[in-house]
Formats: C-alpha cells, structure tokens, sequence
C-alpha cells in the first residue's frame, strides 16, 4: 500500500512540477514576442527617420 501512495505522490509531484515548468516557458515566450514587437517597431520608426 505504502508504493502505491508514493506512486501517487510522484505523480501528483509531476503534475506540479510540469505545469510550473509550462508557465514558466509561457511566460519567457511571451517576453520574447514583446521583444520582437518592439525591435520591428524601433526598425520601423528608424526607416522613417
């Protein structure tokens, strides 16, 4: 019995571990994208200078 809870543990531990791990990848995409959005628009703001 005492394998099966550790079983369970790890999983739930997984499960945890994993989706903090996703939000942390959204997040530092997110970033990334805004990162983009500013340097096309600094390019752009330069072209017409």
């Amino acid at each position: 019995m005492e394998g099966k809870r550790m079983e369970q543990d790890f999983f739930l531990d997984s499960l945890a571990a994993d989706y903090l791990v996703q939000s942390k990848i959204k997040d530092a995409k997110d970033q990334v994208e805004d990162a983009i959005d500013r340097t096309e628009q600094l390019l752009t703001d330069l072209k017409t200078m």
